[in-house]
């Protein structure tokens, strides 16, 4: 395997693109979640561990991503149906604290937040135990104005197909970054221009373990980056400039608990897309936004700002609860 690390200058995060008709930087349809944590003193492979502490959270691949892009700065909009109903209420009132526009998310009682149950072992590792029976994403005919809007769309699994569908030649004129898993519409992935997934999805997907044969697998005449995270051995990444495989190594941080960094690395990833930035930068950046989620609980916990980020690529980042919450 030939990989090429990464040894460009720092971020310029202050950039942006030439100013273009879009009322948003980036818009999102997809999951959005109610977490309960349980953080316990025990590994995986250990039979039983006390409970250290619990708590809940509002969650879900996009709608962390949509609040961690807002919280850099971006103009965010959530699209698709969302309950304006009890724990619908929660999510709602947590995008509009975050400064995510609510004005494309419509009520449906029937599309009530995805629960979900994690266990946050000592070593920051989780796993996840979820309920999806519900409405999720966007239905047939739904209002897409808020994509067709956007410089970057942000889609999940439960959005990707209704979206690409939805948005027809549309889409050839944004940006699109999805996050999928396994269960995904073959059809709809080669829409996609930025395929960021995990290295998980990523190995179901293609049939490959190896990262360079992963990413010439995934990769299509469409597309403008195929993108795979592996948490803290780093992010491995083809772009439309060159045609080997190049690699970003992870930020060395203490880690807390994993959930969310991923998300979090989606809503950063595409708030340097509308930057402007090239593929390169955009993966350095949300890789550093990854590396702060991770120090703290949960896809709310950390969130990682201009300052913070630009911190830690300098490797001038105190790892303090003062200095990573101001």
């Amino acid at each position: 395997m030939t990989v090429q690390a990464q040894k460009r200058p720092l971020l310029q995060l202050g950039y942006k693109a030439e100013p273009e008709e879009a009322r948003f930087d980036v818009a999102g349809a997809g999951c959005a979640s109610i977490d309960e944590f349980l953080y316990v003193d025990a590994s995986l492979t250990d039979d039983k561990g006390r409970v250290l502490a619990r708590e809940q959270q509002p969650g879900g691949n996009v709608a962390t991503a949509l609040v961690a892009a807002a919280g850099l700065g971006a103009r965010v909009a959530f699209a698709g149906r969302l309950s304006d109903r009890d724990e619908g209420v929660i999510v709602r009132t947590d995008f509009a604290a975050h400064g995510v526009d609510l004005t494309f998310a419509l009520p449906d009682p029937q599309a009530r937040p995805i629960r979900a149950t994690i266990v946050v072992y000592k070593d920051g590792e989780r796993f996840i135990a979820y309920d999806d029976v519900t409405t999720v994403g966007l239905s047939p005919g739904d209002d897409v104005t808020a994509l067709r809007q956007a410089r970057v769309v942000l889609l999940d699994k439960y959005a990707l197909a209704p979206a690409v569908a939805a948005l027809g030649t549309a889409r050839n004129e944004v940006m699109i970054v999805a996050d999928v898993e396994a269960e995904v519409d073959w059809g709809a992935l080669q829409q996609v221009q930025h395929l960021v997934l995990p290295m998980a999805a990523a190995r179901q997907l293609s049939g490959e373990t190896d990262p360079t044969a992963i990413l010439n697998l995934l990769w299509s005449d469409g597309r403008a980056a195929v993108v795979v995270t592996d948490g803290g051995r780093g992010v491995w990444f083809r772009d439309g400039t060159r045609t080997d495989c190049q690699y970003q190594p992870a930020f060395d941080v203490p880690v807390v608990d994993t959930t969310g960094c991923g998300d979090v690395f989606h809503g950063a990833y595409a708030v340097a897309l509308a930057r402007g930035l090239d593929v390169s930068e955009c993966v350095r950046f949300a890789a550093a936004a990854g590396a702060i989620c991770a120090t703290g609980r949960g896809g709310r916990g950390r969130l990682p700002t201009d300052r913070t980020i630009d911190q830690i690529v300098r490797g001038e980042l105190d790892l303090s609860d003062r200095d990573l919450r101001s």
